[in-house]
């Protein structure tokens, strides 16, 4: 990771951003309404995993005034189903890739009313509405789970690929920012 400076960000609570664009020049985001399509973004911070039934189950608990349990506000998501292996009490990553995002366009107006700020995924998604879309490439899983530790599990009941799995990520990617508002690097669906 050379290159890039030795300073932290000022972002969304505990996330930071360090961004490089595809041109030769560098620059570095504050927030992400800097970020440009196309450009490299490696995050540290908190971010939650979720899949189909994660958001399934987060709609239906909206619809009956019912408590998330876990803040949604300013999160970064992550649609990956872990690899994980039990040590004692607690879990470790041993992998972690990218789910195609597109079977979550659904959750997608949810996730901008309670405040998502980024999806990470593979694949793209139709319209993210105020929601950063940054891309992960598949066939990382053994890499990315070397930047991610498990800080702990919610809705274990749905099956470990499923869960809610709270992480911390330690320059996680290389992440290219795909979709931001209407633009998209996908050309088609």
């Amino acid at each position: 990771m050379s290159g890039f400076p030795k300073r932290k960000l000022k972002t969304t609570d505990d996330l930071q951003l360090r961004c490089k664009t595809f041109a030769k020049r560098k620059r570095f985001a504050n927030d992400f309404s800097s970020l440009q399509l196309g450009d490299t973004v490696y995050v540290s911070g908190d971010m939650l995993t979720m899949r189909d039934m994660a958001h399934k189950r987060i709609q239906m608990l909206l619809k009956g005034k019912k408590k998330i349990p876990f803040s949604l506000k300013g999160a970064v998501i992550f649609h990956a189903g872990p690899i994980v292996k039990k040590v004692g009490k607690n879990y470790r990553l041993v992998a972690i890739g990218s789910t195609t995002s597109r079977r979550m366009d659904k959750y997608m107006p949810m996730l901008n009313k309670l405040g998502v700020k980024a999806v990470i995924g593979k694949g793209g998604m139709k319209n993210v509405g105020s929601v950063l879309y940054l891309s992960y490439a598949g066939g990382c899983a053994a890499l990315g789970a070397k930047m991610l530790k498990i800080k702990k599990v919610e809705w274990l009941d749905l099956g470990i690929p499923e869960a809610v799995w709270h992480l911390k990520a330690t320059n996680f990617g290389p992440l290219v920012v795909s979709i931001k508002g209407k633009r998209s690097l996908y050309k088609s669906f």
